[in-house]
């Protein structure tokens, strides 16, 4: 359908001014100039070859932190805020586009920059020995979503949305040479518009529940590993969140040996307990290349386009350092 090709350029430049006012009040106030050029040439394409040309865009973000603490509540515990402008970027193939390479209508060239305004509230502490542990509470706008069709390879951009969530992380070591994290974030994504289409406001894709717990070992002799467990919740498909993925977990083990501290040798076992799921799950209709040739498809049947999980797999690995 088509072939291009993309050359992008960015440049960022950042000031920041970090100030310790008191013992317990200092800030970070940082200000960001982004710049990105972007050129897209068709190389292939029926409807294609009028596409391309050059674009570029640039932003300035503002960012503040403040940060109170440390006290000593729960061990040293901080407090801090933070508040700052930022942006993703959109396929340059978009952001030069005339003319739609399926059927050779009009397309609308969507900015090669899209403008995002986050905020954060959280804590950080250390309530026993050993353990290091954060808190914190978060939202984000964004002037536009970028949403995988599965069906076509490529994101397309819809409307604005907002996100918010909690994550909390920790850090522990309860004996030399012995380290456990545990993570878990929680987030709600949402359209500020409803679809057109089916009315619904949920981000397809944007995955609500995720958690991990790792072990791992290394005292600096000879032998060293861990062991990963990770969980994926379920996620909305499309905007009404009525079609979701089926959540599942899997586990990675790892072990290594020092032959001498610039030799080593690792062995990865991924997706140990050989789990059967999807590693991605997209919605959207499909058609097998017969169908489409034989007009017998339409716009296509509906269901879920999937990544399987890899089955269990063994990595190893041999590092030497000079």
């Amino acid at each position: 359908m088509r072939e291009d090709r993309i050359e992008e350029s960015a440049v960022a430049a950042l000031i920041e001014a970090r100030t310790q006012w008191t013992g317990w009040l200092r800030t970070n106030l940082g200000l960001r100039r982004d710049q990105i050029y972007a050129k897209s040439t068709a190389l292939g394409g029926q409807y294609n070859m009028d596409n391309g040309g050059s674009t570029d865009a640039g932003q300035t973000s503002p960012k503040l932190g403040v940060i109170f603490g440390p006290f000593n509540l729960l061990g040293q515990t901080e407090f801090y805020a933070n508040w700052g402008h930022g942006f993703h970027s959109n396929d340059a193939r978009g952001a030069t586009a005339r003319i739609n390479p399926q059927d050779g209508s009009s397309a609308e060239a969507v900015p090669l920059i899209v403008k995002a305004q986050g905020s954060e509230l959280g804590m950080r502490a250390a309530p026993l020995k050993g353990w290091n542990s954060s808190l914190s509470v978060w939202q984000m706008d964004l002037a536009s979503e970028l949403v995988f069709i599965g069906d076509e390879g490529i994101t397309e951009p819809k409307g604005a949305s907002q996100r918010h969530g909690v994550e909390w992380s920790n850090y522990i070591t309860p004996a030399d040479g012995w380290i456990i994290d545990a993570d878990i974030a929680w987030s709600q994504a949402r359209f500020k518009e409803p679809n057109l289409d089916n009315g619904g406001r949920h981000v397809p894709n944007a995955i609500p529940l995720t958690a991990s717990l790792a072990l791992t070992t290394d005292n600096g002799g000879p032998w060293f590993g861990g062991l990963r467990l990770r969980y994926l919740g379920a996620y909305a498909l499309e905007e009404t969140a009525e079609q979701k993925s089926t959540a599942f977990w899997m586990a990675n083990l790892k072990a290594g040996y020092r032959f001498s501290p610039k030799l080593q040798v690792t062995l990865d076992v991924l997706n140990l307990f050989d789990k059967t799921a999807n590693d991605i799950e997209y919605w959207g209709g499909a058609c097998t290349r017969s169908e489409t040739l034989g007009g017998s498809c339409g716009g296509g049947i509906d269901g879920k386009l999937v990544h399987p999980l890899e089955p269990r797999t063994f990595r190893l690995g041999l590092r030497a350092s000079f």
